[in-house]
């Protein structure tokens, strides 16, 4: 896992907006409604919700797959907009642009919709997700092909919840 993306990581399990406790009824729920759902927009992209700032929400946006630094993204909800997307970090590093502003534009509509906090997929369609906003939000892992594992180490160790569905550091109520 590139160092970008583990810090990416580190920092949605520190951010928070709510204090709601997640019940594995919730859990169930998003499962079966994500169960069949590809994510494939979403190949080798990460995006995850970090701030809210004057009217508009913040997201980090990055490509899988490397080193790459997140865009930095605003978006305006009550708008249904994209009102900035920041590089400063690409500059900083010494990184082209490898997104485009249509680019973004696209992923950021498609992820507002799915409506979690982080949603990450690598090169073979492993799904890493943070469906719930807050502190309590489990990070699940879905597994592309399942593996019978009862512990699947990704970054993270994450256990076997079910079907090819996996929690991370996370007992529901």
């Amino acid at each position: 896992m590139d160092i970008h993306l583990t810090i990416l990581y580190f920092l949605m399990a520190f951010s928070s907006c709510s204090d709601r406790s997640i019940a594995t009824d919730d859990i169930d729920k998003f499962i079966s409604k994500y169960h069949n759902e590809t994510f494939s927009d979403f190949m080798n992209v990460s995006i995850s919700y970090r701030d809210s700032d004057f009217g508009d929400n913040i997201y980090m946006v990055a490509k899988q797959g490397g080193s790459y630094p997140p865009y930095i993204v605003r978006f305006n909800k009550r708008k249904e907009e994209v009102t900035g997307i920041d590089n400063k970090l690409l500059n900083q590093s010494n990184y082209t642009d490898y997104f485009t502003e249509k680019q973004i534009k696209n992923l950021m509509e498609k992820f507002i919709r799915v409506n979690v906090q982080s949603l990450s997929v690598d090169s073979i369609g492993n799904v890493f997700i943070k469906p719930f906003f807050g502190d309590d939000s489990p990070t699940l892992l879905r597994l592309k092909t399942t593996t019978g594992d009862s512990v699947v180490r990704k970054g993270h160790a994450y256990e076997l919840y079910k079907d090819n569905w996996y929690l991370n550091n996370r007992t529901p109520n």
